[in-house]
């Protein structure tokens, strides 16, 4: 009996420190375009995610946009998801691009 409630009190205080401490983060990537309709469209719903994710209770800072343009190099994605103060539990990758 004594052990379940030290590990029940364990729980909670685990809880409490993520609760405090970590926020869910998101890097949205728009890719290649294949004109600028098409880019004012991956624009458009890039808008509609990011609404989405803070309506979800990401900060607002802890959401990266990157692209179309310049295009996206591999370095900046990986910047990106190494963003400090940001729960590696929950990292959401949104990727926006025309497929040939």
């Amino acid at each position: 009996m004594r052990w379940s409630c030290r590990l029940f009190g364990i729980y909670i205080f685990v809880g409490a420190v993520v609760g405090l401490c970590a926020a869910p983060r998101a890097v949205i990537v728009i890719g290649l375009t294949a004109g600028d309709l098409a880019t004012k469209r991956l624009e458009d719903q890039t808008g509609h995610v990011r609404d989405a994710l803070i309506a979800r209770g990401l900060p607002p800072d802890n959401i990266v946009v990157l692209g179309p343009r310049p295009a996206v190099k591999r370095e900046e994605i990986l910047r990106a998801l190494a963003m400090p103060n940001a729960n590696t539990e929950e990292t959401w990758i949104v990727l926006l691009g025309t497929v040939a």
